[in-house]
């Protein structure tokens, strides 16, 4: 493996694959060691992942002791699991790790365990190029936080580095020692090209690229021309489409049309059946019968009847049938990909299910089409804390 450290990022060689940490854009692009596979994601999602990967094995840990289950020396301590995914989780006590140098090895313990062992080179580092290597650390290196800051604040180049950490019940060791150290002439990331190999999210590439290019009209439909579109489909008598052309526009502009329009559409359509039995399924807390009250609408001449499969799909998330879920929410996006909400609440999907690379990659799409649409501000704000608690991987 070559690593190399640069002004705001590192680089990873091995075999013939690359891979690029951007800490600028915030982004990782990488190919895999086969030279046949790409993918370029947001480094929130990996981060993201070890935080909820970290909490649903506290959770389970707890419901099982509560249950009397025994995991057979199996099940990890705090500090196995802040070490196992390099993070302390925020308000929690500091694990205690003693720090001890002893012929030039730098040596981490806890209690009698051996967490880590560094010895250390001779190439001196700046300032900036210790945060890389610390980054380098946090992102490849099963180490406890408070080992690679330890080892950062030397600021020098490891010459050999040894750590161990508990995975599923056994103790698995990681070894780096260096061959060679080197400065190279100043470059800028220069991440690995996609052309001509395999997205890591193949499936989702049609969609992404339909998402990406100008529509067939030339330019996207804006608040006022949806809010016409609903204007005509009310006066034919067309009382649902005129209202999905309403929540079309919030979903893919982030804009609400003028709060009379909408409340005039919604006195003339009072009576209209399929429309009472839309807005009926909002109300339905069984997202079994919710089903059943969008399934009951016809479709025939419905102009927006996307948003019907759109609605049903978060009430399939509901119902925990995530597989039917995605399908609906693909065959939405098929129908209009630069439907914002539906990319948000796909997204939203992937992360519930610990997939967090296409959850990030759902909502840069989404980003990309509105970037300050109001149904991102969650995503923001889940960055911001994220940023906020975990800085080492910033």
């Amino acid at each position: 493996m070559t690593v190399g450290l640069g002004e705001g990022y590192f680089r990873i060689e091995k075999g013939r694959g690359q891979a690029v940490y951007d800490f600028r854009r915030k982004r990782v692009v990488a190919t895999d060691e086969a030279g046949k596979g790409w993918h370029e994601v947001s480094l929130f999602a990996d981060l993201a992942f070890r935080v909820s990967e970290y909490g649903n094995r506290v959770g389970l840990g707890g419901m099982f002791r509560e249950m009397g289950v025994s995991f057979g020396g199996a099940e990890l301590s705090r500090l196995e699991l802040e070490t196992l995914f390099g993070i302390e989780m925020p308000g929690e006590e500091k694990s205690r790790i003693v720090e001890q140098e002893e012929g030039g090895m730098l040596q981490f313990r806890a209690g009698d365990a051996t967490l880590a062992e560094c010895a250390f080179s001779e190439m001196a580092l700046a300032d900036s190029l210790a945060t890389m290597l610390g980054r380098f650390l946090a992102y490849h290196c099963a180490l406890h936080p408070q080992v690679r800051r330890a080892i950062v604040d030397r600021k020098k180049v490891p010459k050999t580095l040894e750590f161990r950490a508990r995975e599923e019940g056994e103790r698995r060791l990681g070894r780096f020692e260096l061959k060679r150290a080197a400065r190279g002439p100043r470059v800028g990331p220069d991440p690995p090209k996609g052309e001509g190999l395999t997205s890591a999210f193949e499936d989702l590439e049609p969609l992404l690229r339909r998402a990406s290019s100008r529509p067939s009209g030339g330019t996207p439909m804006r608040a006022a021309d949806f809010l016409k579109a609903s204007t005509e489909a009310a006066a034919q008598g067309r009382f649902l489409d005129a209202f999905l052309a309403i929540a079309e526009c919030r979903f893919q502009t982030g804009e609400d049309p003028p709060k009379e329009a909408a409340k005039a559409l919604f006195e003339k359509g009072s009576e209209d059946p399929a429309l009472v039995s839309y807005m009926a399924s909002f109300r339905e807390e069984d997202p079994q019968r919710a089903m059943q009250l969008l399934d009951s609408i016809p479709r025939d001449g419905l102009a927006r009847a996307h948003l019907l499969d759109l609605a049903k799909a978060n009430h399939l998330v509901s119902a925990g049938r995530a597989d039917g879920a995605d399908r609906l929410f693909r065959r939405v996006l098929e129908a209009n990909p630069r439907l914002v909400g539906a990319w948000h609440d796909l997204g939203n999907l992937y992360y519930r299910g610990y997939d967090t690379g296409k959850a990030w990659t759902c909502w840069d799409a989404a980003r990309k089409i509105a970037p300050g649409h109001p149904m991102l501000r969650s995503v923001v704000e889940l960055e911001e804390r994220l940023e906020r608690d975990f800085p080492d991987f910033f």
